[in-house]
């Protein structure tokens, strides 16, 4: 009976092997297995280091060491060969003994690149791949690559050895540099009632990892193009590490799986850079058909007091227009002081509840809470102000601020009597690199040979506070010094473009200003043509998810600058440049365009893509200091207390 039960064992075995090759085939690629011999081909190695006998994941075991059995397995060692061979002899001998004892003895394999090539053992390897085994016992060699900072797979290997080192987990494998480090801080954090350090990772891998992997695949994971390990680290950013499987999780990675969709393919995201028309209007001709009969709920989420932060208070000068502008039509409220942590869930889910029909989070902090809000609660629109990250169950909408800090670089430039000048900054997030960037480009387009210092203060658009030169350095030397700005509590030196002078003496020069009131009058105006149920759809024009990212040709942004401060001539030159810009025919990155490094960023005559500007993670040539490392913005977009933009 034994015998029958192997041979039928293998029979399906060499079905599922044919079945691959015929797919393979089919895809015009490559059937035969790989071997290492051929993976390393002329790539420069640096050693081998033992790894003694470790746990290695099924799904990494990829090749053999040499060709010599490649004809006998398909690409997932499914066995090739009749049954009447010595070999399949062997299989059906091996898979029987495994099911009375199990696979006892450790197969031998190379580890290259977080991938496996077995020496010894292929049959072992076979045997427990056909029984959807998730790992096998193996004395592993590690060959070691030299580093290639061009490539990025010898980089993200090198990211995943720091990674390894920390938790001996290597399961995993991101695409993005920067996310082994990220899912170490996640895993640091992470306990288990009745486990030590050490243990926790193995049941993470075994009972959390394994099970979302599985769950991932059977909601069609892998056709997307996102390994488990990236879909996994997007998961815990909105959810957190789960101490346990249960009903709740798999629900979750259900309605998790569209987010992972649009992460995937970012090309169902469209961004509108202008205010849309009565002609433009998604679905216009349906106004009077859906009008609400009652008035839209609408939220507003504060990190800050209205009356500490300058960026509250810009958000809610914005609710009041809209209050004043959409008066019957609309009903507002806000929060202020919301926790910049998970508690903000809270807050959101309280609202939701209230009854709101749209909620607005002010800030890219809240993006995540937003978005676990947002999965809880379809029914519910909510919005987020940020432009470096794209959801489909969360909308975003930012200003082109880097517009009129572009305009503040110009006269900067221009004033400037030592050719160095400053940004004071709060974090290293996209959104305040662009406005550096767009800065010292305004700068050099007066002035070739300047240099911009960036002082980073990491905090956001607190009160006043006094400027102490002593305790940045880095400023020293600038003469003139852009501050964090917006529509301020307090006007003075506290915000915005301003002049040291050799005797002490501060002059204020220009402020670059927000008008969020057209934002949310536009964005609350969309939903009223179409009605509070059917929102939603107005944001999704031909199935593309839609986010906002207006500048100063709508007047969303703009500059206000002193005129007894600036001289006449650059005034003119100040009015040209603001009308060339609210005519879109000048654009602050448009090539070209190199990095301090040198290489080139943006093309002579193009213009940089939305894209480009609101993920931009380079300084320019113009920026004299470094920009701080990946892991450090990370965390700064993590914990920053409030933003400045």
């Amino acid at each position: 009976m034994a015998l029958a039960s192997g041979s039928d064992d293998y029979f399906k075995a060499v079905k599922r092997g044919q079945k691959e090759l015929s797919q393979a085939f089919s895809a015009g690629v490559s059937a035969q297995l790989p071997s290492l011999v051929h993976s390393l081909g002329k790539n420069r190695t640096l050693a081998e280091i033992s790894l003694g006998t470790i746990d290695i994941p099924l799904s990494k075991v990829k090749g053999t060491y040499t060709d010599m059995r490649s004809n006998c397995f398909s690409k997932e060692f499914m066995p090739l060969l009749d049954l009447q061979t010595e070999f399949a002899s062997k299989w059906i001998g091996l898979i029987e003994s495994h099911m009375e004892m199990g696979i006892r003895d450790p197969i031998k394999a190379y580890e290259y690149l977080n991938y496996f090539y077995v020496v010894e053992g292929n049959k072992r390897v076979s045997v427990l791949k056909y029984l959807n085994a998730s790992t096998v016992m193996g004395v592993v060699t590690r060959i070691m690559p030299q580093m290639d900072k061009n490539d990025l797979e010898i980089q993200l290997y090198y990211e995943f050895l720091t990674f390894y080192q920390k938790t001996k987990i290597n399961a995993l494998w991101f695409t993005k540099l920067g996310s082994f480090s990220e899912m170490a801080d996640f895993l640091a954090r992470y306990h288990l009632e009745g486990y030590d350090e050490g243990e926790k990772y193995k049941v993470f891998v075994n009972h959390i990892y394994y099970n979302f992997r599985k769950s991932y695949k059977e909601l069609g994971g892998d056709r997307l193009d996102l390994t488990t390990a990236d879909a996994f680290l997007e998961y815990v950013k909105v959810y957190g590490i789960p101490t346990e499987i249960n009903e709740e999780f798999s629900k979750k990675v259900k309605k998790f799986i569209p987010e992972l969709e649009g992460i995937a393919a970012p090309d169902v995201i469209d961004v509108q850079t202008e205010l849309p028309t009565l002609e433009k209007s998604m679905l216009g001709t349906l106004t009077n058909l859906v009008t609400p009969n009652k008035p839209l709920k609408v939220a507003f989420v504060y990190a800050g007091g209205i009356q500490d932060t300058s960026w509250s208070y810009a958000h809610e000068l914005g609710r009041l227009h809209v209050e004043n502008v959409l008066a019957g039509q609309v009903e507002t409220t806000y929060v202020e002081n919301v926790p910049q942590n998970e508690q903000a869930y809270d807050v959101l889910v309280d609202l939701a509840v209230q009854g709101y029909d749209i909620i607005f989070t002010t800030l890219p902090v809240f993006l995540k809470p937003t978005l676990k809000a947002a999965l809880e609660f379809p029914t519910v629109k909510f919005l987020n102000c940020s432009s470096h990250q794209t959801f489909q169950h969360v909308n975003t909408y930012f200003a082109r601020i880097h517009e009129p800090r572009f305009l503040c670089g110009v006269i900067a430039g221009a004033m400037t009597k030592t050719g160095v000048i400053g940004y004071e900054a709060s974090y290293p997030i996209p959104e305040v690199v662009n406005s550096i960037n767009a800065y010292a480009l305004g700068a050099k387009m007066v002035r070739p040979d300047v240099k911009v210092q960036v002082e980073w203060l990491y905090e956001g658009h607190k009160k006043s506070h006094a400027i102490d030169y002593n305790q940045k350095p880095c400023l020293e030397n600038c003469d003139v010094i852009l501050r964090q700005n917006s529509i301020s509590l307090e006007v003075g030196t506290q915000f915005g473009l301003y002049m040291r002078k050799l005797d002490g003496e501060l002059i204020n020069l220009a402020l670059p200003i927000w008008n969020w009131g057209i934002v949310y009058e536009q964005i609350l105006k969309e939903f009223l043509n179409i009605g509070a149920r059917a929102g939603r759809s107005a944001f999704y024009g031909k199935s593309k998810h839609i986010n906002f990212w207006w500048g100063m040709d709508v007047g969303v942004v703009d500059l206000f600058y002193s005129s007894s401060a600036i001289p006449t001539q650059l005034q003119k030159l100040l009015e040209l440049l603001k009308k060339a810009m609210k005519d879109n025919t000048l654009a602050p990155f448009t090539g070209p365009i190199h990095d301090q490094a040198g290489k080139l960023r943006v093309r002579s005559g193009r213009t940089a893509t939305v894209k480009q500007i609101t993920e931009m993670d380079w300084f320019s040539d113009v920026v004299a200091c470094a920009l701080p490392p990946v892991d450090e913005i990370e965390n700064a977009t993590i914990e920053m207390l409030d933003v400045e933009s």
